[in-house]
């Protein structure tokens, strides 16, 4: 292989990952895995990268590697053409892999559903309505000045809401009026006296988003605020995967120096989900971000560190809900609106299923009733209006392969269903997708 490097240390490393391809420079002596990571190329490493679940699995195409198992055996070449661990391998000069279909990428299942709630939904907010009179418009008054003396109410404005009174105004000045138009009225919503959105039409949709963030998967809805109509639904892989499939590997990694990477992996995951549930309009019209999840995630997805989740007597640093802004949580991200995280309950006790109550209103029930939420953590509440317990397990080596050898989560190419039919084993795989496990 040509070398395209000359400096001191340095090796040049492709990636092949189905159509996609990478070629990164770096040192030489590091592990392939956290090579890959620190470049943003997700592998499945649901061990965390201990070696023991061999999920990790390349194919050398071209150059060599060193692989050891970190004990006393001898380390060895890994020549062209062989398979080895990426949490095994260190780089020693330049070469090409093909990580192949193990990268689990993609979202696991897309979901378009339409679903009317029984009820409507009061999410808080109110719907006003300003009409523009041409003589209502003295000189020097703002635009804003001129909504709150017409509607007699003293309100603030978001900044989107006042960008979208911008678009509304400047339209109207384009086509030569000195004011708006009597005839382009406006709607805006508020709440608690504070404008956070503006519409030309008044049919126009107004949306939130719920996201439940799981130890292996992220599901997201897209729900009509006025409706309770549910639009669309999204899952797919918390990326977080690639260094443990359990939140107690997760916990390690933070320990180690990872917290700031496994908060990466949500940004990005969460970033990546809105853009394809959402169009353009429907993101400009998202008003609330609610975020659930077990307690682990939301510390991870804060920055935090969740290392005394994992050690007795298991103290979060909070469980309490917060409301930020996008901005604050995610930096850059295709939303502009304020978000919630709900609270939890104790360290394996999280948002997820306060949520899951609180939907089910188990809170108001007079009789018993039991919810059991099935996850990689799963946990259980029973109870009524009087009293609820809850109670939690890890669910996720019995559901999720998370640490045998053969296992793959519910991802495209996961064997899914199998029958005998005349002698002939025949299989199903998720999406139809060519195998890669059970």
């Amino acid at each position: 292989m040509e070398r395209t490097l000359t400096e001191p240390g340095q090796v040049a490393l492709t990636v092949f990952a189905g159509k996609d391809t990478a070629k990164i420079s770096v040192s030489t002596n590091q592990r392939l895995i956290d090579v890959l990571r620190q470049h943003g190329i997700y592998l499945n490493a649901p061990c965390g990268g201990r070696g023991t679940c061999g999920k990790c699995r390349i194919t050398l195409m071209a150059g060599r590697l060193l692989a050891g198992d970190g004990g006393a055996a001898q380390p060895r070449i890994i020549e062209p053409g062989q398979s080895a661990l990426a949490c095994r391998c260190s780089l020693i000069d330049d070469c090409s892999i093909d990580v192949g279909l193990l990268t689990e990428q993609g979202f696991a299942g897309i979901a378009d559903s339409t679903i009317r709630q029984l009820e409507l939904i009061d999410a808080g907010y109110e719907k006003l309505q300003f009409v523009p009179s041409s003589g209502g418009w003295e000189a020097g008054i703002s635009v804003s000045e001129a909504i709150c003396q017409t509607l007699e109410r003293r309100l603030s404005f978001s900044p989107k809401a006042l960008r979208q009174l911008s678009d509304w105004f400047s339209f109207s000045l384009q086509n030569r009026f000195m004011a708006p138009d009597a005839d382009t009225p406006i709607w805006l919503t508020v709440r608690e006296n504070r404008a956070l959105h503006i519409r030309t039409a008044e049919t126009a949709s107004i949306y939130g988003i719920g996201v439940d963030i799981g130890t292996t998967t992220i599901a997201l809805s897209l729900v009509n605020l006025e409706t309770g109509e549910v639009v669309k639904n999204i899952t797919l892989l918390n990326s977080q995967r690639q260094f443990g499939a359990d939140v107690i590997s997760r916990i390690q990694k933070g320990a180690e120096g990872f917290t700031a990477d496994l908060q990466a992996c949500l940004r990005s995951d969460l970033a990546r989900a809105v853009q394809e549930l959402c169009q353009r309009q429907e993101t400009e019209a998202v008003l609330q971000l609610v975020i659930a999840g077990n307690t682990t995630m939301l510390h991870m997805l804060l920055g935090l560190r969740a290392d005394s989740l994992a050690l007795h007597p298991f103290n979060p640093l909070t469980k309490e809900q917060i409301v930020l802004s996008t901005q604050e949580l995610f930096g850059l991200f295709p939303l502009e609106c304020e978000v919630t995280l709900l609270p939890s309950l104790a360290a394996y006790v999280g948002a997820d299923i306060i949520a899951g109550m609180a939907a089910c209103r188990m809170d108001r029930a007079s009789q018993l009733s039991l919810l059991v939420d099935v996850g990689t953590n799963g946990e259980m509440a029973i109870g009524n209006r009087e009293r609820i317990l809850c109670t939690s397990t890890a669910a996720g080596p019995a559901f999720e392969g998370s640490n045998i050898s053969c296992g793959v989560g519910s991802v495209p190419g996961a064997i899914a269903k199998f029958d005998m039919q005349g002698g002939q084993a025949m299989i199903q795989t998720i999406a139809d997708a060519p195998p890669i496990g059970i």
